[in-house]
This record gives structure tokens, sequence and C-alpha cells, in this order.
């Protein structure tokens, strides 16, 4: 079985043979040595001002997924960026990234929460009801059953700003974020003891 199903395209650019293949043999070679069997993830190059963007998604059959990006006026320097951003990560966390993606743990545990876009804000505009935003879409999305070391991966392997999850020891909504001073906060409700109310 292929440990890599790959989808390679160019964003408002054409890309040649050459450069798909080099990226599939790149990120075949990572998948195989990281990674079992049932992996499938995408490369996008995208035209950035002068140079090139290159966004690598590799998705689990966990449920985890990594995501890294490179940029550079030169595209194969681009993706050789992202793809060695991935590398890192893969290599970090090798042996819980298979523990998750082997047979012990087929799928992480989901439950459907709500998501909605609201309209940023015109800094110039005057706002006749600031409690009503523009919604621009809603929809249902899955939040993960995570421990909170496992969204702290999560949101490394995604180099992204926050993960929402449902906490696995306790079931109840947690974030975890990447802070301004590059540490991680964890926002845990149930962490906090409400103060008794005041006898009037």
């Amino acid at each position: 079985m292929d440990p890599l199903q790959l989808t390679i395209a160019g964003r408002q650019i054409d890309i040649g043979d050459a450069l798909r293949s080099h990226a599939r043999a790149r990120l075949t070679t990572l998948a195989t040595r990281y990674l079992d069997a049932g992996v499938d993830g995408s490369v996008n190059f995208i035209r950035d001002g002068s140079g090139y963007r290159t966004d690598c998604t590799l998705h689990l059959r966990s449920g985890l997924y990594l995501h890294t990006h490179g940029r550079s006026p030169d595209i194969y320097a681009s993706f050789d960026q992202a793809a060695e951003r991935l590398e890192k990560r893969l290599s970090r966390y090798k042996g819980r990234i298979r523990d998750h993606h082997g047979g012990a743990r087929e799928a992480l545990p989901m439950v459907p929460a709500r998501d909605v876009v609201f309209q940023a804000p015109d800094p110039d505009a005057i706002v006749a009801d600031a409690n009503e935003p523009v919604v621009v879409s809603e929809a249902t999305t899955q939040l993960r059953s995570l421990t909170v070391s496992e969204a702290v991966m999560q949101l490394d392997l995604a180099d992204g700003p926050v993960v929402v999850f449902k906490n696995a020891a306790h079931g109840h909504i947690n974030v975890v974020y990447r802070r301004a001073d590059g540490h991680i906060g964890w926002i845990d409700p149930t962490l906090v003891t409400p103060s008794p109310a005041k006898a009037t």
C-alpha cells in the first residue's frame, strides 16, 4: 500500500512534472520514515508577491494533522523549507505520532460544535449596533477528544494559534493557545473553584 496519497497543485501558477516529482518523492520518503500507511496530504504552491509560498499538510487516519509552509523567491526552495519544517516536527513527535497513527488508536473521538465566522469590523465604518456582528458563515465542526499533552502536540504539529478540544480526562471543553511570548497557554474552566455566593 502506498504510504501517502498526495494531491499537488498550483494556485494561479503552472507547476511542472519535475516539481511534482520532487515534492512527491520528498514527502513519500518522510511518510515512509515516520508514519505507517494511510496518510493523505496536499502540497499547494502559491504565488506570493515576487516569490512563492508552499503549504504542506498531512492528515493521519487518527485525526491528527500536520501543517507547514515555506516562502522563498525560488519555488523549489519554498517547498524544501516547508518539507524541512515538516520533518523536524515528525522527528520531534515520532513515537507519539506512531502511537496515534497505529492500530492502538484508530480515530480520536469527536464531539460536534458550532463554528461561526463573524465579519471583521471596518475601523472606518459607523456601527449601528455593535452587539449584532455580521455572520459570514456558519457550520458544524467536530472537536477531538484529547489529553492536554495531545492538544499541545496538535498545536505544534499544525503550526496553529489555537486548539479547542474536549478534555479526555473530564469531558469539558478546553483550549490550548500560543501566547505572544512564545509559550503555550491552557484554559480549563474546571480548574477554577467558584467562590461561594454571599448571603444577602
